[in-house]
């Protein structure tokens, strides 16, 4: 994703016009608008591209920046996730910040990474809603009915620091994790060794 330029972005509108390629037999490919897809009863793959046929075209297989309008997103579930206790489930999530990425609407989020220059909005959920993965994040949270316990780089334990002695704050979040201090991170990750070894 760090190579998206504006060329690749694609508004809502170009969703009527777009579409996707679908083996119909071993032979032949077809295509169907992604306008139809959305209006189907069935879910396609967030990952239309990956769905398409080898035989697919550049012209027929749709980017993956084209996405379903949110109103037509489906979940397995809704407000439906909860605790042993029938409570909602508790997710502790500790937020990257990254302008674009993960944005912290009322305050700068390197901000939100220090101990020693933390606000308590870092801590806020309801602020982490900003960003393509902050944005998509708050809607999956809320849409699932969680409760999150909102972290960031101010709350990396000292057992981290003990295990990790790098300075990726990437790395040093999937050992939060690893260790039983958060639940998940909130950022746009790379897949390392290091971190898949965890």
């Amino acid at each position: 994703c760090d190579n998206a330029t504006a060329a690749n972005t694609t508004t809502a509108a170009d969703l009527d016009n777009a579409t996707t390629a679908t083996p119909s037999d071993a032979n032949s490919t077809t295509t169907t608008p992604l306008s139809d897809l959305a209006n189907s009863t069935t879910t396609p793959s967030p990952l239309l591209a990956e769905n398409a046929s080898t035989t697919a075209t550049p012209e027929t297989t749709p980017s993956v920046a084209i996405s379903l309008p949110r109103n037509q997103i489906k979940y397995g579930c809704e407000k439906c996730v909860f605790g042993p206790d029938g409570s909602p489930l508790v997710v502790r999530a500790i937020y990257l910040a990254i302008p674009q990425v993960v944005e912290n609407t009322k305050v700068d989020g390197a901000v939100c990474g220090r101990k020693d220059t933390a606000v308590p909005e870092c801590f806020v959920f309801d602020n982490w809603n900003q960003g393509w993965i902050g944005e998509t994040a708050y809607e999956i949270f809320s849409r699932l009915g969680v409760e999150v316990v909102t972290m960031t780089p101010a709350n990396f334990s000292a057992d981290s620091f003990e295990v990790y002695k790098g300075a990726s704050s990437y790395t040093r979040c999937v050992y939060e994790i690893n260790l039983g201090n958060a639940d998940i991170c909130v950022s746009n990750f790379w897949e390392t060794d290091e971190r898949r070894a965890m």
